[in-house]
């Protein structure tokens, strides 16, 4: 008896004396043109003060009538598979292309009943108060640009989204990006090298990276991101 007294002390001791990990993820894309088809997430967040307490939320493309967008919203909490709450949400898209949802804005850019091009104007403000993340363009973490490559602040391309611009380009994980358009790549500023990296669907760019200690020029056509 008093040696498992003194093992259960052991153990409670243990448990406070170690942190327990915050519970923080993403799958949304903020001010990036994003493109998601019918029956997926156009946004997906979780969040919570442990790994054993997670609230995952979702928003849903369900499909549009009439430039109705209909959109499914799902709650789950710890991973369960069945929702603890959802709510079916339609948005007139033809007065406004922009939709609200609590403190969530996403601009739709167009919709039909395969796919939905949106762009996250601003994400919920329980997540804005998780700090910064890689989808933001923060200047101490990776940063994802409009050709759908996730990128760090020194240059180096970290990884590159399939059915995307870059990876169409032939560009690697594990590049470095040397010249944007003749011009030297401006490091040290996330935000910069997001922006000049970035840009309208459809345009071109010519960047010159370095691969295995090798420079070579890659010619991208910028695209919507895929998910």
């Amino acid at each position: 008896m008093k040696h498992l007294s003194l093992l259960i002390a052991i153990l409670l001791v243990a448990l406070v004396g170690c942190a327990v990990p915050e519970c923080v993820q993403r799958d949304y894309y903020v001010g990036t043109k994003t493109e998601a088809t019918v029956g997926s997430p156009l946004m997906s967040w979780t969040y919570g003060s442990s790994v054993v307490d997670c609230q995952t939320r979702q928003l849903i493309y369900t499909g549009v009538d009439h430039g109705v967008v209909h959109i499914a919203y799902r709650e789950y909490y710890n991973n369960m598979a069945r929702p603890a709450f959802s709510h079916d949400l339609w948005y007139d898209i033809s007065k406004s292309g922009e939709i609200s949802f609590q403190d969530v804005k996403i601009k739709i850019d167009g919709a039909n009943q395969k796919v939905i091009n949106y762009t996250v104007v601003e994400e919920p403000r329980i997540m804005r108060a998780k700090g910064n993340h890689p989808y933001s363009g923060a200047n101490d973490v990776p940063g994802v640009v409009g050709m759908g490559m996730l990128i760090d602040k020194e240059g180096h391309i970290l990884r590159v989204f399939d059915f995307n611009a870059a990876k169409r380009a032939g560009l690697r994980e594990g590049d470095e990006v040397l010249q944007v358009d003749s011009k030297p790549l401006p490091l040290g500023d996330l935000g910069v090298i997001v922006s000049v990296l970035g840009g309208e669907p459809g345009t071109e760019v010519d960047l010159v990276i370095r691969r295995n200690g090798e420079e070579q020029s890659i010619h991208v056509t910028r695209q919507k991101f895929v998910k």
